[in-house]
């Protein structure tokens, strides 16, 4: 009766090892795939086979794919070792906690289309502007706007003001 438990203790033993091989495999072979793709990136960029913004487009691309195919990745390797409910608390941990982690990011972003939707560039360009940014008073002018900030130029150079503190501002 005792090799029978014990050989069940070990075969328990030996799926739960293969299970975590199996789960380290998939995720070094995901990382290898993107450290891969990367590394021909930067090699194709050091020999200047493309230009520099579609340069820098394509490794934000390259950069954004990796993590999303690691977290992917992880997430299934999780599932191959843990149960089904706890990958899920997992996972939704983790997206509750970049959620609240990008939450700045996604205001800026949202404020900033708004603003852009309803603002011409043409119309605010090169005229006066006065922001309150933090404890700092930024006066200056318009030189351009993007998505995601304000550049405002005066003595001290280009200030580049984010959009959620551009909520309130007088222009000139």
């Amino acid at each position: 009766m005792a090799g029978g438990i014990v050989s069940d203790i070990l075969g328990t033993v030996g799926i739960y090892a293969w299970k975590f091989l199996c789960a380290i495999s998939i995720v070094s072979v995901s990382g290898s795939v993107s450290k891969f793709a990367l590394h021909y990136y930067y090699t194709a960029k050091k020999q200047g086979t493309h230009g520099k913004m579609d340069s820098w487009l394509l490794g934000i691309k390259l950069s954004v794919v990796s993590v999303v195919l690691f977290v992917v990745t992880a997430i299934g390797a999780l599932a191959i070792v843990l149960q089904r409910t706890w990958v899920e608390q997992i996972t939704s941990a983790f997206v509750i906690g970049q959620g609240f982690a990008l939450r700045a990011l996604v205001e800026c972003f949202l404020w900033g289309y708004v603003v852009r939707f309803n603002l011409d560039e043409t119309k605010v360009r090169d005229k006066q502007v006065t922001v309150m940014w933090g404890a700092e008073k930024v006066v200056g002018t318009v030189s351009r706007i993007d998505l995601m900030h304000a550049y405002i130029k005066n003595d001290d150079g280009v200030h580049a003001v984010p959009w959620t503190a551009m909520q309130q501002y007088t222009l000139k």
